[in-house]
């Protein structure tokens, strides 16, 4: 088996560490992605729990006519 010469050995460890940061890269945006979408959902189902608390038990369950009727409330 013939050894590789200088260049032949440099081309190939190059193409080797390019391949494994890409490899890295991948896995770093993936890991990222990951915890942004924990995030966000973690942020999207508290804002969802408070705004529910916030409204009134009439409000939250439907009723006969409610498109019909309007708001007489006085705040």
């Amino acid at each position: 088996m013939p050894k590789e010469n200088q260049s032949e050995l440099f081309i190939r460890s190059l193409t080797e560490a390019i391949e494994a940061d890409r490899l890295i890269n991948r896995a770093i945006r993936a890991l990222r992605s990951k915890e942004r979408t924990e995030r966000f959902m973690e942020l999207f189902w508290s804002d969802l729990n408070n705004a529910m608390r916030t409204l009134d038990p009439v409000d939250r369950v439907p009723h006969r006519g409610a498109a019909k009727t309007q708001d007489l409330r006085v705040n």
